[in-house]
């Protein structure tokens, strides 16, 4: 499946994240707005989330993701890797997004935060997780 080709460790987390859907991004002709999605898990590289509406793959996004925990907002830019329609909603989608580097975004503090789960060891998953988060 193309949502498993993330090469970095991932974290299962649900953060809040908005994302502004520019030009030729929304499927639906909703280009301009800003929808409010659901992370589903995080890495160093990317991120997949739940959307409120479908958007185009390999679309260039403008992302604003909250994590709680850390008590800070990353403003990231991020490509559109792959799209698959939720099976519950068909006006919903599941999304993969690869993060970009650019000198307007939060990329190395976003870098600096996930590196624990950046390079995979003995430990697991819910170890790493107590370590990042504290929980």
């Amino acid at each position: 499946m193309r949502e498993n080709k993330r090469h970095s460790p991932r974290v299962e987390r649900i953060e809040r994240a908005l994302i502004q859907l520019s030009s030729g991004c929304a499927r639906l002709g909703e280009s301009g707005v800003t929808v409010s999605a659901q992370i589903r898990d995080v890495s160093v590289t990317g991120f997949k989330a739940h959307l409120p509406t479908l958007i185009q793959e390999g679309a260039i996004v403008d992302v604003c993701i909250s994590v709680a925990d850390h008590m800070h907002r990353y403003l990231l830019i991020a490509q559109v890797m792959w799209v698959k329609p939720d099976e519950e909603n068909a006006e919903h989608c599941f999304a993969g997004f690869r993060l970009l580097p650019s000198e307007e975004s939060d990329l190395m503090a976003w870098m600096r935060a996930f590196r624990g789960i950046s390079h995979p060891g003995k430990h697991s998953v819910e170890r790493k997780r107590k370590t990042l988060f504290g929980h």
